[in-house]
């Protein structure tokens, strides 16, 4: 009987359970109770706590000031209500000051959210959030006046007062010069002028304002309001403050696009995508704001994260205030409390810039330019030195002052062994290159993770955190392999490579600190290089190492033999020129593979939510018409048309 008894309370005690489970949710009875007695007083029609309402579905949907949905329907482990109230985040466990709603409350939103969340007569309510700040509504096209002075006359009158009385001849040179170019006019000029007046005056000042609109000066000074307004400076602020080199690149493409009274729309697209356009100076303008470098963060990777979340907010900044006339900046943290930009539109805007990163670059110039002109002339004569070194099958090494190029000849491998024959190295990158194109910037040939290049390091001599892994991150000046031998250990650093496939290569690109050549080489010895010599060495039949060029070596026979020697001197010397006359590196911009990029709730890089791609704010229709992998260039591109 007792057995009988615990048996049926099991039976039915399990069927009502799975009853009370599967009856639908019934708002008006379930949740809606719930939201009364823990969350409309602070969230409801009267008062917003954060932004948030909570007493219609439109404004769940569309979430408070945190620019998080309140309500996905179908989606509980996405609506940031049930995260609130299941105290997931104790900084933002709510109710605040009170107990966590009981289990089963939470369970009964949990479940009504997934059902769909149905709400009884608002299931038409909209997420969109309305804004009616006269900037961002259509523009009245009545205006009685003819022109702007009879508006102001009106105005003018109305108020008593009047038009101030036309300047003299010699005021208004004085005037009209330093407005236009920032310059007093000569003696020489004002006099001249001033005769002229006196026969006529409309042709006197319109012959003067031509003139000074023709005048280099003209650029020079209009281009000083431009480079206020998006802050731009030589240096990169902050603490260190450091140089930023040659960025007198972007303010020179500043003041010629005045001087040749480039149109604005080229003008911005230019400075937006001019990588695309030949006009690679442009792109100064998405770093013209201040930033902390990363040499200067450490290498803790929420702090690496962090500074890179700085800098995106330093880019949108900059976009935001100049092109688009709004700030964006707070709705980095949450929906932007006075114009139409959610969290999202910001987030979204981030994707568009993910392929930039503050720093140097050569800029894409047109074939046109002296500089390409000159390094086209320098590099057929280095090649033609090469051909000769090539000929006579040497090796030899190429100082390119940034980084070391090793040349030998063309070999076909499956793996490649740099022994080290020194015990402490530091580097930050290494390029294997395939044959010899001509590329103008001379830096980014070859792109090793996209031949599929595994990397290994001698264990003995491994350094935590800095993994050999970095060497082919082509990320200049991070410095993020070190290796070096312990005491009394026979143990030598090593790297080796391996390739997914028989692979032909001529050349090896080598550096310790290629970013302080591309940004501040002006401080002698920040880029010494910090590997000594090595070996270059391939596996033979029986899986051992065998050396095929030595540095050492290289160097020797360079000094040795006479005729090695002259082909070896002018190859350092038309290189030489080649840095100092050829296209030069300017702080206008370094180009990285655009990463994934996710809302971060709260601002915080650590809280990753929701995925974003590429677009302009969805107030202004965003959408880009660009696949979501698009590289940068094209997303760029998209946006500044």
């Amino acid at each position: 009987m007792t057995r009988f008894l615990f048996l049926l309370t099991v039976t039915f005690g399990s069927l009502g359970l799975i009853s009370s489970q599967a009856a639908e949710i019934d708002f008006e009875n379930d949740v809606l109770p719930i939201l009364e007695n823990n969350c409309l007083h602070c969230h409801g029609e009267d008062e917003q706590e954060s932004g948030l309402r909570l007493d219609r579905r439109g404004y769940m949907l569309r979430g408070g000031d945190s620019g998080l949905a309140a309500l996905v329907p179908g989606k509980p482990d996405k609506s940031y209500l049930i995260e609130v109230i299941s105290h997931v985040d104790p900084n933002m466990a709510m109710p605040p000051d009170e107990d966590k709603l009981p289990a089963e409350e939470i369970e009964l939103v949990t479940r009504w959210i997934k059902e769909g969340a149905i709400w009884p007569g608002q299931m038409d309510d909209r997420a969109e959030q309305e804004i009616d700040h006269w900037a961002f509504l259509p523009r009245r096209t009545e205006f009685k006046h003819d022109s702007i002075d009879d508006f102001l006359s009106e105005k003018l009158v109305a108020a008593g007062l009047g038009f101030s009385e036309p300047a003299d001849p010699r005021s208004l040179i004085r005037r009209v010069s330093i407005v236009l170019t920032g310059l007093a006019p000569t003696p020489q000029r004002t006099e001249e002028f001033i005769e002229a007046f006196e026969r006529d005056a409309d042709v006197a000042y319109r012959s003067l304002v031509d003139e000074l609109l023709g005048s280099p000066h003209f650029g020079e000074r209009w281009a000083q309001h431009w480079l206020d307004v998006i802050r731009w400076a030589e240096t990169n602020g902050s603490e260190s403050n450091l140089y930023r080199k040659n960025a007198w690149m972007y303010r020179d493409y500043v003041v010629n696009s005045f001087n040749e009274d480039k149109s604005y729309d080229q003008f911005i697209r230019e400075q937006l995508a001019g990588d695309t356009m030949n006009a690679g100076p442009a792109t100064g303008f998405l770093v013209s704001g201040p930033h902390v470098p990363s040499a200067t963060v450490g290498a803790e990777p929420s702090a690496r994260r962090q500074a890179r979340a700085d800098r995106m907010d330093e880019i949108l900044q900059t976009v935001g205030a100049s092109v688009m006339g709004m700030t964006v900046g707070c709705a980095r943290c949450h929906n932007h409390k006075f114009d139409p930009i959610s969290i999202s539109d910001y987030y979204s805007m981030t994707a568009v810039f993910q392929d930039v990163e503050f720093g140097s670059r050569y800029p894409e110039l047109p074939n046109d330019d002296p500089r390409v002109h000159r390094e086209s002339e320098l590099r057929a004569e280095l090649e033609h030195l090469r051909g000769q070194m090539r000929a006579e099958g040497w090796a030899w090494i190429e100082d390119w002052k940034g980084f070391q190029e090793v040349h030998f000849p063309s070999r076909t491998i499956d793996s490649l062994r740099i022994a080290f024959t020194g015990r402490f190295v530091l580097m930050d990158e290494v390029e294997i290159l395939q044959d010899d194109p001509r590329e103008q910037d001379g830096l980014r040939n070859v792109a090793l993770p996209s031949l599929g290049v595994t990397v290994s390091e001698n264990p003995a001599t491994k350094n935590e955190g800095m993994s050999a892994e970095n060497l082919v991150n082509q990320v200049y000046g991070a410095k993020e392999f070190k290796a070096n031998s312990p005491k009394d250990s026979p143990e030598k650093p090593w790297v080796t490579f391996h390739f997914p496939e028989p692979t032909q290569i001529s050349r090896l690109r080598l550096s310790s600190n290629r970013e302080d050549f591309l940004e501040t080489d002006y401080i002698n010895g920040l880029h010494n290089i910090q590997y000594g010599d090595f070996r270059l060495e391939v596996e033979d039949e029986s899986g051992k190492w065998q050396p095929f060029a030595t540095t050492s070596a290289m160097k020797q026979k360079s000094s040795e033999d006479q005729q090695r020697k002259a082909i070896q001197q002018k190859i350092d010397e038309i290189i030489a020129v080649m840095i100092e006359e050829g296209p030069q590196p300017a702080f206008v911009a370094r180009f990285v593979e655009p990463v994934e990029t996710f809302v971060f709730a709260r601002g915080s890089p650590e809280s990753p939510r929701d995925p974003v791609f590429a677009s302009a704010p969805s107030r202004f229709n965003g959408d880009l018409g660009i696949e979501p992998d698009s590289p940068g260039a094209q997303r760029r591109k998209a946006f500044a048309e």
